[in-house]
Parts: C-alpha cells; sequence; structure tokens
C-alpha cells in the first residue's frame, strides 16, 4: 500500500472528465481539476507494480505515512494522519451541539468548542479499516509515547517508556494535535454534570459555525443552572 504525498489531480466530476476551464457569465474561471488540492490519497497496488510505482518521486510507501522522524529525532506521523488522528478521537463533540450556548454565555470557551468542532467535523467512517492493519499498533504507541512525554519531563523515564514501546531511545513522540486535544479535553470536563439537561434543549443545539440568535430569557435561566454547578465562572 502506498499513498500519493502530492497527487498530481483531482477531478472535480469524474475520473474519466479531462482537465477543463470554463469562463463563467461574472468573469469567475471554473477549474474541473482542483489544483490546490494537496491531501495525500492512499492506494492500493499489486505486486507487480510496486517496483514501478515507487520511481514516483511523490508516491510513498504507507509505513511512511505513520512513521517520520521530528527534527529531534523523535518519532511522528505524516500532518494529515495526526489531523485523521485526532478528529477521530474528538468525534464526540459534534454531537454536543448544545455547546452552541457557550456564544452567550462564555465566548472563550465557545471559540474552543468551535475549533474542536471544525476539526472533528470529518467523515472518519471511511477510514475505520486502518484501525484493523498491522500499522495501527505502532500509531497508538506514537501517541501513548506522545502522552507519556506531555505529563514527564524525566529523562530516564521517557528513556525506559521509549525502550518498552520502541526498543530504541526515542527522546519525543507527536501523534495529535495537543493544542486541540487540550481544548476537547476542557469542553469534556465542563461538560460533565451538565450534559444530560442542556443535550435536551433543543432552542441551543446549533453547530457553531451557523448564527442564531438564542432567547435571553432562556440563556438567563441556563446561566442560574450552570452557576448552581459550577459551570457559569468558568
Amino acid at each position: 500500500m502506498f499513498f500519493f504525498d502530492k497527487p498530481a489531480v483531482m477531478f472535480g466530476d469524474s475520473s474519466f472528465t479531462k482537465p477543463t476551464s470554463t469562463t463563467n457569465d461574472d468573469g469567475t474561471v471554473y477549474h474541473n481539476t482542483n489544483f490546490d488540492w494537496d491531501t495525500p490519497q492512499i492506494i492500493r497496488v499489486s505486486q507487480s507494480n510496486v517496483k514501478h510505482i515507487s520511481m514516483n518521486p511523490n508516491v510513498k510507501h504507507i509505513d511512511e505515512f505513520f512513521l517520520q522522524l521530528t527534527p529531534n529525532g523523535g518519532y511522528t506521523m505524516d500532518e494529515y494522519a495526526i489531523k485523521w488522528y485526532t478528529a477521530d478521537k474528538m468525534k464526540g463533540m459534534v454531537q454536543k451541539t448544545y455547546l452552541y450556548c457557550l456564544k452567550d454565555i462564555n465566548p472563550d470557551l465557545f471559540e474552543k468548542y468551535e475549533a474542536v468542532y471544525n476539526a472533528a467535523d470529518v467523515d472518519t467512517r471511511t477510514s475505520q479499516w486502518m484501525k484493523d492493519t498491522d500499522i495501527f499498533p505502532m500509531v497508538e504507541k506514537i501517541v501513548e509515547m506522545h502522552n507519556f512525554c506531555k505529563d514527564n519531563d524525566d529523562a530516564a523515564a521517557i528513556q525506559q517508556k521509549s525502550r518498552e514501546l520502541f526498543v530504541l531511545d526515542v527522546p519525543e513522540a507527536i501523534g495529535q494535535d495537543q493544542e486541540l486535544m487540550d481544548k476537547f479535553d476542557e469542553l469534556q470536563e465542563w461538560s460533565e454534570g451538565v450534559h444530560t439537561l442542556l443535550d435536551c434543549i433543543d432552542e441551543v443545539s446549533f453547530s457553531p459555525n451557523t448564527d442564531h440568535d438564542l432567547d435571553q430569557n432562556l440563556i438567563k435561566e441556563i446561566k442560574v443552572y450552570l452557576d448552581a454547578k459550577g459551570r457559569l465562572d468558568w
């Protein structure tokens, strides 16, 4: 299995269309080929084609997608693999649309909700098969090392953990977007104890990308409830 690091083209309609450009009445130009598309594309090839496709500098073996080196000699993954893994971990946030009420209650926390929602609101269903491959255990080891290094700064402990996971001495690991995960964890913590009630209020359940004016009388009642739960002054 390989992946295109920088795919040459992607057709807008189907793989059978020829690259064309048309000028609309308003003067804008439409290309049916997306020249700006740079997301890696995973492909399967037969054993007989491996040698041929390996000669393409834009094609790399799938192992390189999930295992790369940081500037400090640690283990990491391709940036898109990190985005995918992080989104998959945070996908539960997409269902918590009641957090839209934070827009009128806690704007700073609402911005974190917006960032996490947009990062998690992607379709990861078609890539779940990756979890059944021989590669995924390495991904989990990188993330485990990532979390260990995040919570520990003792060089000896990090060395011991590295040898436990990788046999080798790896100084660090980056397996997920930690800034987004910190925001996700904070939102999860804030939601504890108030999720059940807020999830029942349809009047505040919206995507953060929409623009709805909330009933301020309802917001006042929610604030009283959140204050009693220790969630108002967060």
